[in-house]
């Protein structure tokens, strides 16, 4: 096996060995965690080993590599048109310490700002991949990969650089929408007007926008200019690290440089307004961001958005922001307890205590702060920390290799049917970048109101991960003042067990009321879970009162936006572009045409008591040729139908009872074309004082 060791720098282009031919398959090559963030192209069958500040090593192996389109609406392949969209998504799969894990990154919405991967303690930008090209011209920026995978790597206790960065234009929010990078179509790598990959980001601003210096810089300049005869204004600010590495920071289309070419520039100070120049659709600047390691002659553009984000992290530490963080996590072997801590995280402004919940990607959890976990088979786990602080949420993710044999003795673990905070991580999603988690983990969300006190029951699944026999759970519930309107009731023997979870409201004033259940299964691995039971008693009516001026049936609305609407994570997706039909309410969202099992789209309406026709919204521009199941809950049972919206939007009429009980799900498995989840329509067909409880 062929070894390239490149410690100073911590930098490997394939591309550019000295002799100028690439290397031999199965070639390892070695970096080292330095003072910035390394940069990495690799070939199928080829690896790296990336030696962390702590001495470790860790080994990453290209297998293969993807790209699909999953919406386009370009006439003709390549053909770059007007009002050109394209949405895409790039994957590839990873040996990470001999142990396989697939990575996915979309392109053209709000997913190209995302939360890079942490795997084994070494934080992954996934940046690009060849494979692109078979639908995009690499005519607009030098993006292209050399190789047939480009990825960014540091050690996950370091940063991207040893400078605090600061912002580089007004962005208050620590937010960029897709919809403001031009017509939703120039982040990294965009389908630019449907069919160009973009070389760098640009953020919609209105001309004369100030921009910064997010760090000091030693040199700068125009190294295009309207005044020497080219088409537009190109600025380079120039960063040479103690390590050796250079960088390149660009802005593109600026009015003007407020600082004389090639003084230094301090960190912080504004050096040009910018967006005025050549901008086409929207005034916007175009950044771009390059990476020149130590020693060598070799450029390579990244794309911007780790920048951003390295900003608005500072941002939010220099806010003193709440802060979801965990100690890295080393590989780790099946049946061993993995050590887990939660000590980096803070909670925010005038906040002093943290709640945690853990999830291990397996279907156990945690509330500790700094938790014990045995893996029972081997894989890549994503291991999730999410922190409240009692005003908000946030989350954050690291995945962890297990190698070994599968345990042959129990691991206990819970699942829970149709329950979304219940769904495992897929090991290949990451999260939007200032998102916050819709919903809190393992947490069984209920609504009751005076004229229906008692929600459905709910059943929690005890699962035996391995093999042998379950012995009985134990339960408890804190605080105990909750069992006035909790019961949890242990149903089942060995490893068919089950908890009934009832609540009543009766006596509640309206509030949110929340419980932790413990479940103790002595003699298994892990063998202390625990989930949670919100009960919401509301002080307003599920419909707002009829108009008596207006005589018509009431109806709700559910879409993206509303409390009641989950979508599978890191599976749909939406764009912004301002030409195409956008849905209701201006966004809707896709399964990119992927039949995928298990992945779906619900819409859970906070109901009065009656019967209601079901259909999906007229807004929602669905193909002809499109098909798929939808699942209906209501107050009878479920009721499954396949749906053809180019021949009936019309799901069904249903009797529902008080409250969020029913719901609907459109499902991918075996649809065929483009599913849009975008909104669905409850409209009351009965008199409010009806509430009938039979079957559709």
């Amino acid at each position: 096996m062929r070894h390239l060791r490149l410690e100073s720098s911590g930098f490997l282009l394939l591309a550019a060995l000295l002799t100028g031919v690439p290397p031999a398959g199965g070639a390892e090559f070695h970096l080292v965690a330095h003072d910035t963030l390394s940069v990495v192209e690799l070939d199928r069958g080829e690896a790296i080993r990336f030696r962390l500040a702590n001495g470790e090593e860790r080994r990453f192996e290209l297998v293969s590599t993807a790209a699909r389109v999953l919406f386009t609406n370009l006439r003709r392949p390549k053909q770059a048109q007007s009002d050109g969209g394209t949405v895409y998504e790039m994957t590839c799969t990873l040996r990470a310490d001999g142990e396989t894990v697939e990575l996915r990154r979309y392109v053209c919405s709000q997913e190209a700002f995302y939360e890079p991967y942490v795997i084994n303690g070494v934080r992954v930008w996934f940046d690009a991949v060849q494979a692109a090209e078979e639908f995009l011209n690499f005519n607009h920026g030098d993006c292209r990969p050399n190789r047939q995978a480009r990825f960014a790597l540091q050690d996950a206790t370091r940063r991207i650089c040893p400078d605090e960065l600061l912002p580089w234009y007004p962005n208050p929010a620590r937010f960029i929408s897709i919809g403001d990078s031009n017509n939703g179509d120039d982040c990294w790598m965009g389908a630019f007007s449907g069919a160009d990959a973009h070389g760098g980001l640009d953020i919609n601003q209105p001309a004369g926008t100030p921009n910064f210096a997010p760090l000091a810089f030693d040199d700068h300049f125009l190294f295009e200019s309207l005044a020497r005869g080219h088409d537009n204004n190109r600025w380079r600010g120039v960063r040479r690290w103690p390590g050796g590495d250079v960088w390149w920071l660009q802005t593109h289309h600026l009015l003007a440089l407020l600082i004389p070419e090639h003084a230094p520039i301090a960190a912080g100070a504004p050096f040009c307004t910018a967006a005025g120049v050549k901008y086409g659709a929207h005034q916007h600047s175009h950044y771009a961001f390059r990476v020149q390691p130590a020693g060598t002659q070799n450029l390579t553009e990244l794309d911007p958005w780790i920048v951003f984000w390295q900003i608005f992290e500072d941002q939010k530490r220099r806010a003193g922001e709440l802060h979801a963080a965990m100690t890295p996590v080393a590989p780790a072997r099946v049946g061993e307890a993995v050590a887990f801590s939660a000590a980096p995280s803070r909670p925010g402004p005038g906040q002093t205590a943290l709640q945690t919940i853990w999830t291990f990607g397996d279907g156990g959890g945690s509330a500790a702060a700094a938790p014990r976990h045995v893996f029972a088979a081997p894989g890549v786990y994503p291991v999730t920390l999410t922190v409240t602080d009692g005003v908000h949420r946030a989350a954050t993710t690291q995945h962890v290799s297990v190698r070994g044999a599968r345990l042959t003795t129990p691991v206990l673990a819970l699942a829970a049917t149709d329950e979304p905070s219940f769904r495992p991580r897929p090991p290949d999603a990451m999260d939007v970048y200032g998102i916050p988690p819709a919903l809190p983990p393992l947490t069984l969300e209920l609504l009751a109101r005076a004229n229906r006190l008692r929600p459905a029951d709910r059943l929690v699944r005890l699962r035996n991960l391995a093999v042998g026999e379950l012995a009985r759970v134990q339960l408890t519930v804190a605080p105990a003042a909750a069992r006035s309107w909790l019961q949890v009731t242990a149903e089942g023997l060995g490893n068919d067990q089950s908890v009934r979870v009832s609540a009543d409201a009766a006596g509640l004033p309206p509030a949110r009321y929340v419980a932790e259940v413990t479940l103790l299964v002595p003699g298994a691995a892990n063998e202390r879970q625990v989930f949670w039971v919100a009960l919401l008693v509301p002080s307003h009516p599920a419909l707002p009162p009829v108009s008596r001026r207006v005589q018509q049936p009431r109806e709700k609305i559910v879409d993206d936006t509303s409390p009641g609407f989950y979508a599978t994570p890191w599976f749909w997706v939406g764009h912004r572009f301002p030409a195409l039909p956008r849905g209701y309410r201006g966004f809707h969202l896709l399964n990119g045409g992927r039949a995928r099992e298990g992945e779906y789209a619900r819409f859970n309406p906070d109901l009065a008591a009656g019967r209601y026709e079901v259909r999906l919204a007229a807004e929602t521009p669905f193909a002809p040729e499109v098909r798929f199941a939808v699942r209906v809950r209501h107050a009878g049972g479920e009721d499954l139908r396949w749906i053809e919206p180019a021949v009936s939007r019309n799901v069904g009429s249903y009797a529902f009872a008080e409250g969020t009980d029913g719901w609907v799900d459109l499902l991918t498995a075996g649809s065929r074309g483009q599913v849009v989840a975008d909104a669905v329509v409850f409209k009351r067909l009965d008199p409010p004082s009806t509430a009938p409880a039979s079957a559709p």
